[in-house]
């Protein structure tokens, strides 16, 4: 049993960082909290949202507002530390169809926040 026993409350807006010593349960308790794997007993929660129980439906609405770096992350030297994390939110974007006046302006000041950044 790698982890035992723990609760964990995080305060929405909170960033948080593990650390401690190897094997001590931190990717996992992430992989947890993430779903990437199933708890073999308990409960996570977010936002009333029991993940442990979850379609994996749900779990990818849920996973939109959880942050996770791996250890061994894939991110790109050349953009900047805002691009990459922005780059990620690509995915829950629509090309194909027109996008919702409130999408582009959200689309309008991500693109300033990057451009301010890098100037």
């Amino acid at each position: 049993m790698v982890l035992n026993d723990i609760n964990l409350e995080i305060p929405e807006g909170q960033i948080v960082g593990l650390i401690g010593p190897s094997g001590a349960g931190k990717s996992t308790l992430i992989r947890c909290i993430n779903r990437l794997i199933k708890p073999s007993s308990g409960s996570i929660s977010l936002d009333g949202t029991n993940l442990s129980e979850a379609s994996p439906k749900k779990i990818r609405q849920q996973r939109r507002y959880i942050g996770m770096i791996f250890q061994e992350y894939a991110l790109v030297e050349r953009l900047s530390v805002m691009e990459n994390v922005l780059s990620g939110r690509l995915g829950y974007l629509s090309f194909g169809n027109p996008l919702p006046a409130v999408t582009r302006k959200k689309i309008l000041i991500m693109h300033s926040i990057i451009y301010n950044a890098l100037v």
